[in-house]
């Protein structure tokens, strides 16, 4: 008897957005898994995340699962949580553009408009999944058996075939 597992489509987009419309996001629709109380990462190194931003660096794109009522993120968690912080004046920035220690950590509310605008104006990618498409909307899905990925023909067609 062979098994077999249905598989659904993905679909897939792209978009760009700024760190302004992110966070608008986050704060209109909910975002999960992103904004949890355990880090693995230092706020030294979130520090570095904004300051690598204000220089221009690029940045990876973020992973989200758009299939459900807010978002959640599959890749980039520590780092938007580390631009949400230090939006919300909860994350100091630890040294200076050159590398060398701050005298006093520098909060977003004491940044200049100049350096503000260029956080919030900062384009990043999301690649998001969209709703999978089920086997009955979709012309034709895979399965996975005992030998290997096949195509499947559309419902109806197999009773078409004999």
């Amino acid at each position: 008897m062979r098994e077999q597992l249905n598989i659904q489509y993905s679909d897939f987009r792209s978009q760009i957005m700024t760190i302004e419309e992110l966070l608008y996001h986050i704060q209109k629709k909910g975002i999960h898994n992103a904004l949890s109380q355990y880090s693995r990462t230092s706020r030294a190194q979130q520090s570095r995340l904004i300051e690598a931003i204000l220089l221009n660096i690029p940045q990876m794109p973020f992973f989200i699962d758009d299939t459900r009522q807010g978002w959640i993120v599959i890749e980039g968690t520590e780092r938007i949580k580390a631009i949400y912080s230090f939006c919300n004046n909860k994350l100091p920035l630890t040294s200076t553009y050159s590398g060398q220690a701050c005298t006093k950590e520098k909060h977003s509310s004491s940044l200049s408009l100049f350096e503000k605008s260029k956080i919030l104006n900062t384009k990043v990618e999301i690649y998001a999944i969209n709703p999978g498409l089920s086997g009955r909307n979709a012309s034709a899905s895979t399965c996975v058996s005992s030998h290997g990925m096949m195509p499947q023909p559309p419902a109806g067609a197999a009773a078409e075939s004999t």
